[in-house]
């Protein structure tokens, strides 16, 4: 019984030593799992991140498009207005005639706040493409530090892994517990056994004295039937019925010993 329970406290020691190790991978199977709840968030964000990265790239090129056709605009209006500002008699800017037989004709003007207004939509939509690529770039290097976090598993299998390791871990604490207890069994078990050890040795000494005592007085028994002998002159031979009754059972309780 206590080579058992000693084999057993052994056996769920082991479990329980493990206790702090265990402790520390569920820790670490929590921050997994944790990792990959926040990956899942910030891929959803970041696909709308892209999404909106992707419609301020087309605004900034179509707006470097209009931009670029403004400016194509305002280099062929450039005859026409300059024809506009023409006078008769008084010299061309451009030729210094005063005479001005056939002017350029101004059918498709572009002025120079035309121009300044596509200049500030295009930097405004440069600007907001800047914007969202740093928004995406910002997502993508926390997509990528969450998903090395939680080893690349996703939500559901990171969760799998806290539940195991949770587990683990309880065993090992209620291990612990079992420790304890069979200490204090091993303890009973260890103190009855030293008793009945002790009950045993009194009980030998205890037979040992009363066969001494039994030699003795058979010996006692022999000397006196010798010496009876002796005086009468005969061979004598102790009968039972010579001895008191109390005698003789004392003498056949002993030989029974």
């Amino acid at each position: 019984r206590l080579a058992e329970l000693t084999a057993q406290r052994d056996r769920v020691r082991r479990s329980a030593d493990r206790t702090d190790d265990l402790a520390r991978a569920l820790a670490s199977a929590g921050a997994r799992r944790d990792a990959a709840v926040e990956a899942a968030r910030i891929t959803g964000e970041l696909e709308s991140a892209d999404r909106e990265l992707a419609e301020a790239s087309t605004v900034l090129a179509e707006a470097q498009t209009a931009l670029a056709q403004l400016r194509r605009r305002r280099l062929d209006g450039f005859a026409g207005e300059l024809a506009t500002a023409l006078v008769a008699g008084e010299p061309c800017s451009v030729c210094g005639s005063t005479e001005h037989p056939a002017p350029a004709v101004h059918t498709d003007p572009v002025s120079a706040e035309d121009v300044e207004r596509a200049e500030r939509e295009r930097d405004a939509a440069q600007s907001a493409e800047r914007s969202a690529q740093a928004r995406s770039a910002e997502l993508t290097s926390r997509l990528s530090a969450a998903l090395a976090i939680a080893d690349g598993l996703g939500v559901d299998a990171a969760e799998s892994g806290v539940t195991t390791a949770g587990d683990a871990h309880a065993a090992a604490v209620t291990a612990g517990a079992e420790v304890a207890a069979l200490d204090e069994q091993i303890a009973q078990t260890t103190a009855a056994a030293a008793a009945l050890a002790q009950e045993r040795e009194d009980a030998a000494a205890a037979l040992a004295a009363a066969r001494e005592s039994l030699a003795l007085l058979a010996q006692r028994e022999q000397d006196a039937a010798t010496q009876i002998a002796d005086a009468r002159g005969d061979s004598f031979e102790l009968h039972y019925c010579s001895r008191t009754p109390r005698h003789a059972a004392f003498l056949d309780e002993l030989r029974a010993l």
